[in-house]
């Protein structure tokens, strides 16, 4: 099993609407920053949250991803990137548990 190479495209703009790629698939994650907005959750695309030190992150799948375990992969590398290796990876809001 080779290794999945990831890539993060800054948008140069706003620090809170990054994209993780996947190099070998068309593999699309985007990333947005919570604390502070209000957002709803898209019905037809997998979402998933990180809790980065306080700051809430949700992570959606671009277009109609639906490969669970790569978009776990990718968030899991986000957060060596972020260095936040222990980064809890959640499938719902935490903010709603507030």
């Amino acid at each position: 099993m080779q290794d999945e190479i990831f890539f993060l495209l800054k948008n140069p703009d706003d620090d809170c609407h990054d994209v993780i790629r996947m190099r070998d698939s068309n593999l699309r994650i985007k990333i947005l920053c919570l604390n502070g907005s209000k957002y709803s959750e898209p019905t037809d695309k997998l979402v998933f949250y990180g809790n980065n030190k306080g700051e809430v992150l949700a992570f959606e799948s671009a277009d109609n991803q639906n490969n669970f375990y790569k978009i776990l992969d990718a968030i899991r590398w986000y957060s060596q990137y972020i260095e936040n290796p222990t980064m809890e990876i959640l499938s719902h809001d935490p903010r709603e548990d507030l």
